[in-house]
């Protein structure tokens, strides 16, 4: 007879077997919730915010953006590189040509999403105010129009590469009414000096993309804007002010970028992409392509948290992007934790400002390469990084030699001089 098998050998085996597969399939998921541009890891700060006005064109994988500054300064072996060596996500183009030198301090404010109605008043306001008070400002807005569209119009007009039909990151308007308000603001923008600017539809990350599927989330987005009354039978929408040709700049979604990017931008008569970082003090660049180069500055925050009572903060500084997200990030971990007027709020608000104050000085007092600001339609921290960013513009618009514009406005500047 044969000899009889041990059923408890067997059931180790497949413990063992268990274990390593979920193992494996945790680093799997874990992997993808970072870099895949899921929401999974907002959700796990704050499970509340994912689909309202808290959270506005913002994924999970813009968390990559800082692991990649972060390995920038690391690289940076000295103060001389630090000062002198541009930014870039890795997989981008090169054979760049620079922009001149200016004599002109171009500021230029940008803001991603487009979806809180509220925030489209504000900032519209604020411009409105600061004109008034001799500060001219105007903003560069790049929109999702996947606010343009309900979620059930979204599963019959859009496909979004490499995912479900209909699909989105960030939500979809709440009803039709909802969209007739949002082109009223966005049209509105438009006409008051403003400039529009893409942000693709869905907030979905590229960086992986094919040429083809840049042109077919591009595509999408001409064909939402274009057919809005078409996609919202049931309210009478206004005619926009503009036209597709119109849309000459962008910015990624989590910043992901590839080469095949910036030819599709140039087939699709695009002029700039501000979806790159830099260190402040570098000046654009021109690619092969035709396509200017405008990154976010990478800047210094001095005594990040000093305003904790906490010891090991005081003297050290930071880097973080040019943007409100990386600062909630930096100082809290995505999570709404500050209320207006307590020490807390105040030290945020600190932060933000001197550091965006530094960022412009030096440039101002320096080679004047423009200062690049890019916000969100998000009141995060109980609104800080807005009010600290419209002091900061208090401050700096109107100066001598200080322009405070857009985009659009820089490019057509950057391109009467350079051919």
């Amino acid at each position: 007879m044969p000899p009889k098998e041990n059923p408890k050998k067997y059931s180790r085996i497949f413990g063992v077997v268990t274990a390593i597969v979920g193992v494996l399939m945790f680093v799997v998921i874990f992997s993808l919730a970072i870099y895949g541009g899921g929401n999974l890891l907002i959700g796990l700060f704050d499970k509340s915010s994912i689909f309202n006005n808290e959270v506005d064109s913002i994924t999970s994988g813009d968390v990559s953006i800082l692991n990649a500054i972060e390995d920038f300064i690391k690289q940076a072996s000295s103060t001389q590189i630090v000062a002198t060596s541009p930014v870039a996500l890795p997989t981008t183009t090169t054979n760049y040509s620079d922009a001149p030198y200016s004599d002109t301090q171009y500021v230029i404010f940008s803001l991603d999403g487009s979806r809180s109605l509220n925030m489209w008043n504000e900032t519209r306001q604020f411009s409105k105010d600061m004109i008034a008070k001799g500060k001219p400002i105007h903003f560069t807005y790049f929109i999702n129009p996947i606010y343009l569209i309900t979620r059930e119009k979204a599963k019959s007009v859009y496909q979004p590469p490499r995912d479900r039909m209909g699909g989105s990151l960030i939500g979809y308007a709440n009803n039709e009414q909802d969209v007739k308000n949002r082109v009223e603001q966005i049209d509105a923008a438009f006409v008051e000096g403003h400039e529009i600017g893409s942000h693709n539809v869905g907030h979905f990350n590229g960086s992986k993309w094919s040429k083809d599927e840049w042109i077919q989330e591009s595509n999408s987005f001409d064909s939402i804007i274009a057919n809005v009354q078409k996609n919202n039978p049931n309210v009478v929408i206004p005619a926009w002010s503009f036209g597709l040709s119109e849309f000459v700049g962008f910015r990624a979604p989590e910043l992901g970028v590839n080469n095949n990017l910036y030819k599709a931008l140039a087939e699709k008569k695009y002029l700039y992409d501000s979806s790159g970082m830099r260190m402040p003090t570098k000046y654009p660049t021109k690619d092969k392509d035709g396509i200017w180069h405008i990154g976010l500055g990478i800047i210094k925050v001095k005594d990040l948290h000093s305003g904790l009572n906490n010891p090991k903060a005081l003297g050290r500084t930071s880097y973080v992007l040019s943007m409100d997200y990386n600062f909630w990030m930096a100082q809290s971990k995505v999570k709404n934790v500050a209320k207006k007027g307590t020490p807390l709020w105040n030290s945020f608000y600190s932060e933000m400002k001197d550091a965006y104050l530094d960022y412009f000085n030096k440039n101002y007092e320096g080679n004047h390469a423009p200062v690049v600001i890019g916000h969100h339609f998000s009141t995060w921290n109980d609104g800080v990084y807005w009010e600290a960013m419209k002091s900061f513009a208090e401050d700096v618009c109107g100066k001598p030699k200080v322009k405070c514009v857009t985009f659009k406005e820089y490019v057509g500047y950057l391109n009467s001089t350079v051919k």
